[in-house]
């Protein structure tokens, strides 16, 4: 009996990036998997603040710091400190190299800290080392959201 092949659902991903130049090569990496995404993107602090009390849940959040208005660490902060955030994966994806940026992310729960790099290639990297690590091997709670089999 042949296999029938299940149509594996999205993972939703909240990505919070200002950059539209670096929101769009995001985009792209992910696009060359063979895992599906969904992406919303929030521009500003304030507007990822307001997607995530809307009615959709994420998978987990892609973050920057350096945001207008109210900054990444402020919004890592608010997530890490809601009960109904708190448990999706927020991982910061920042140009700075800043000690202090990253362990003031760390100090806020961040699940990991991950420095922008500069070309498609290395990006593609990140995103498929994301995929496969947190979508593969870490078990995260049922209830929260579908997981889908990578």
């Amino acid at each position: 009996m042949p296999q029938q092949e299940t149509t594996r659902k999205p993972i939703r991903m909240l990505l919070i990036e200002d950059n539209k130049g670096d929101a769009l090569l995001i985009n792209r990496a992910f696009s060359q998997l063979d895992t599906p995404y969904e992406i919303t993107v929030a521009r500003t602090g304030e507007e990822a603040l307001s997607v995530l009390d809307g009615v959709r849940s994420y998978d987990y959040i892609l973050l920057d710091l350096n945001l207008p208005g109210i900054n990444g660490h402020e919004v890592l902060q608010t997530i890490k400190s809601s009960e109904r955030f708190k448990h999706i994966p927020v991982f910061v994806l920042s140009s700075s190299r800043a000690q202090e940026d990253v362990l003031g992310s760390y100090q806020a729960y961040a699940s990991c800290y991950l420095v922008k790099p500069h070309n498609l290639d290395a990006l593609c990297e990140i995103t498929s080392s994301i995929t496969n690590f947190w979508f593969s091997k870490v078990l995260l709670p049922d209830n929260v959201s579908w997981r889908p089999s990578v």
